[in-house]
């Protein structure tokens, strides 16, 4: 809706107002077909997605045509209904291709796609779908991503605040967990860079006012079966600003990331201990347990939180107001696609205590439920089902 803004006038006919038009439809009836439990909607939903892949298709043969915002945003949408539909593997290799594609249209678009508030956003939101399918595959974040986050720095003002410093170190620890996947680099190397990632993770909100930091309080949690683990005694987190909480959690789950890489080495290298400092091997399971029990904590606000408190403002992304607050129109739902990676993360990772995975996975199939995005059910599943979903 917010990209479409000041394209009231576009004539409806043309090839990317069919383009936009058709993923809209896919995504809106594929959400509520998940949400209202209706086939109707479903088939509807489907038939609208193969009309969308065709339209994409062609303005995709286009060179103007294809490097449009509404374009972009078409592909985004798409890779939502992956999400939002999937309950197979085939559907999480469908959701990485349109991401691939996403990035391959991002190269394609260049420098000026920065030159307006609309292009701005629509590279941060695609970049940052791009760091878990990245992770998932094992590859490094493309070059011309870096090149572009490189570029839009240099274009903002206060490019110094936390959601500048938490992405670009989430851009950096696709390429970490890429070279340590295959080798490349000594332990010790990569224990260093992994440590200097955590640091300025740890430090990202440091300074930050109010509206980024949150505050522990009991919140009404829905009926889980790890009662045990979700008690009164485990404070929950409460955040000023409903955006806040999915930063925070980007920070934690790359935390995540770079602390198991870090245990890989020790395994692979014990003499690369000394790089620690004074860290030690089970100073870096007590920090995943507690980055972990963080994201659990904050599940339980997100799934209190009442959908009329979704700020739906205009944001305009100027080098005078940078990227700062909730305000942000990301597409409605992607919320519940990045829950589905954090806690997909927790779930996951052998250092996390048992009782706190199978909390995950509840907490991931109620975040399914309530933003109707069926591969958060599939992949909690499969979680539990003792499924590794990312090596």
């Amino acid at each position: 809706h917010h990209a479409l803004e000041g394209h009231e006038n576009a004539v409806c006919t043309s090839v990317t107002s069919q383009c936009l038009t058709a993923a809209m439809q896919c995504l809106g009836l594929a959400t509520q077909a998940t949400l209202k439990r209706n086939a109707k909607y479903s088939q509807g939903a489907r038939r609208y997605y193969v009309v969308s892949l065709r339209k994409v298709s062609a303005a995709l043969q286009d060179d103007e045509i294809m490097i449009g915002d509404e374009v972009l945003l078409s592909i985004i949408m798409l890779s939502c209904f992956e999400a939002v539909t999937g309950t197979n593997s085939k559907s999480v290799a469908a959701w990485s291709q349109h991401v691939r594609g996403t990035a391959a249209l991002i190269e394609k678009r260049g420098t000026e796609q920065l030159a307006t508030s609309e292009g701005r956003l629509l590279f941060m939101q695609a970049s940052t779908s791009l760091i878990p399918a990245c992770i998932r595959g094992h590859v490094c974040m493309p070059e011309c991503i870096q090149r572009l986050w490189a570029f839009f720095l240099d274009s903002v003002d206060q490019r110094d605040n936390a959601v500048y410093r938490v992405h670009g170190a989430c851009l950096s620890v696709v390429d970490v967990c890429h070279d340590f996947c295959h080798s490349i680099g000594e332990s010790s190397a990569i224990i260093d860079r992994c440590l200097d990632l955590d640091q300025k993770l740890a430090g990202a909100f440091e300074e930050c006012d109010e509206t980024w930091q949150h505050s522990s309080a009991s919140v009404s949690t829905p009926a889980l079966s790890d009662s045990s683990w979700n008690s009164d005694s485990k404070p929950q987190h409460v955040y000023h600003d409903p955006m806040a909480v999915q930063l925070w959690n980007s920070m934690r789950s790359c935390r995540l990331l770079l602390h198991d890489i870090m245990q890989q080495a020790l395994r692979l290298d014990a003499g690369a201990s000394q790089h620690l400092g004074e860290f030690t091997a089970q100073g870096i399971t007590s920090s995943m347990q507690q980055v972990g029990a963080d994201i659990l904590a904050s599940a339980p606000y997100f799934l209190n939180l009442p959908d009329t408190t979704r700020t739906r403002q205009r944001l305009e992304l100027t080098p005078q107001l940078p990227l700062y607050s909730s305000r942000l129109p990301l597409l409605h739902t992607t919320q519940g696609y990045n829950w589905t990676w954090h806690l997909g993360l927790v779930a996951r990772f052998p250092a996390i205590p048992r009782e706190a995975q199978r909390l995950a996975c509840s907490y991931m199939k109620q975040i399914g439920i309530k933003c109707g995005v069926q591969q958060a059910i599939y992949l909690a599943s499969t979680l539990e089902a003792g499924a590794v979903l990312v090596q």
